[in-house]
């Protein structure tokens, strides 16, 4: 089973072109599912999670609860957890977000989101109706980074089991893939901002493999 997390501010369907032969898959509806339903899946040795950005935090989260029993974990642009010392910055930065959320128009917040130096290359899209993008808002607030633990060391126990996927146009995540690198965990570039997920041939290729091995 391939199992698939969408990021903050996607649409679910944004998995709908990801079909395997011989292998079911599963997407999930972040913004349906509550922290105490995200605790209670459970994996098997044979699963595939694919998580982009959010998704690959859950994903993260979803293995550890499962003590890393899986085939393979593909993170694409997923951070693994703060340091002390960018936990109040991110917290400031996560409130300012909060407000903008709870105060802009659907087109305001898109035009905002859409302006950030991770999207840069990207298009620029608004995958969300009203009421889904209400319901991001909690999604947010409930997997806030700061309040997140930190998977570092846990991505480097199970480095096998691990692929970083990233776009070399996204410095910070790049920044992060190359640590990655150095410590063994396989990395995965594309010519790509934060949105690697929308190189949809090259991340089938890549699962596929796994599927296959």
């Amino acid at each position: 089973m391939i199992h698939f997390f969408h990021g903050q501010f996607d649409h679910p369907s944004i998995w709908n072109n990801y079909r395997f032969e011989n292998i079911q898959s599963k997407t999930y509806n972040l913004y349906e599912l509550s922290e105490k339903q995200i605790n209670d899946i459970q994996i098997n040795a044979e699963d595939i999670l694919v998580g982009y950005s959010l998704g690959g935090r859950i994903a993260l989260k979803i293995a550890s609860n499962n003590e890393f029993k899986l085939k393979k974990l593909i993170l694409l642009s997923s951070h693994p957890g703060l340091n002390e010392v960018d936990i109040e910055e991110r917290r400031l930065w996560e409130e300012e977000i909060l407000l903008r959320l709870q105060t802009s128009s659907l087109k305001d917040f898109f035009d905002f989101w859409n302006s950030l130096p991770l999207f840069s290359e990207s298009i620029h899209y608004r995958p969300l109706d009203r009421t889904l993008f209400k319901k991001s808002i909690q999604l947010f607030e409930n997997n806030r980074l700061s309040n997140q633990p930190n998977f570092t060391d846990e991505i480097k126990q199970f480095k096998d089991k691990i692929i970083y996927v990233f776009g070399y146009k996204d410095k910070k995540y790049t920044d992060i893939a190359w640590k990655f690198a150095l410590d063994g965990i396989q990395t995965f570039g594309i010519s790509s901002d934060h949105r690697v997920h929308l190189h949809k041939k090259k991340i089938i290729e890549l699962i596929q493999r796994e599927v296959e091995t």
